[in-house]
C-alpha cells in the first residue's frame, strides 16, 4: 500500500463531495489537520477511519486502498463461506458482531451525513 497514492485518492473522493477539508473532517469526527496528514500521503487512516471514509465518500475500502473495486469471485465466496462453516460457534459469533458492528457504524455515519 502507497500512502501517498491512497491519500491522493481520498483527496480527489473528497473534493467530488465536500467543500472543503475541514467540513470533511467534522463528518469523520477527526481533526483536519489528521485529514491533511492522510491525504498528503504522511500516514494511512486507522481501519475505523477507512471504514467511515469509505461510507462518507460513497466508495469501497478497496477503491481507497488500491484505486480499483476488488470484489470477490465466485471462487473467494466459496473459499470465505469454507472458511466460515470452519469457525468454531464462538468464531461464527465473533464475526457475525463485527459485522453488525459495521453494519450499526455505517447506519449512524448514514444518518449523520442527512
Amino acid at each position: 500500500m502507497n500512502p501517498i497514492e491512497i491519500g491522493k485518492r481520498i483527496q480527489e473522493l473528497r473534493k467530488k463531495k465536500y467543500r472543503n477539508r475541514a467540513e470533511f473532517a467534522e463528518a469523520l469526527q477527526t481533526s483536519e489537520g489528521n485529514v491533511k496528514r492522510i491525504e498528503n500521503g504522511l500516514g494511512l487512516p486507522s481501519i475505523d477511519l477507512l471504514v467511515r471514509t469509505s461510507i462518507l465518500l460513497n466508495t469501497s475500502t478497496d477503491v481507497i486502498l488500491f484505486g480499483h473495486d476488488a470484489s470477490p469471485s465466485e471462487k473467494d465466496w466459496e473459499s470465505l463461506n469454507r472458511i466460515y462453516r470452519s469457525l468454531s460457534e464462538t468464531g461464527r459469533k465473533t464475526l457475525n458482531n463485527i459485522g453488525q458492528e459495521l453494519l450499526s457504524l455505517e447506519s449512524s455515519l448514514k444518518h449523520h451525513r442527512e
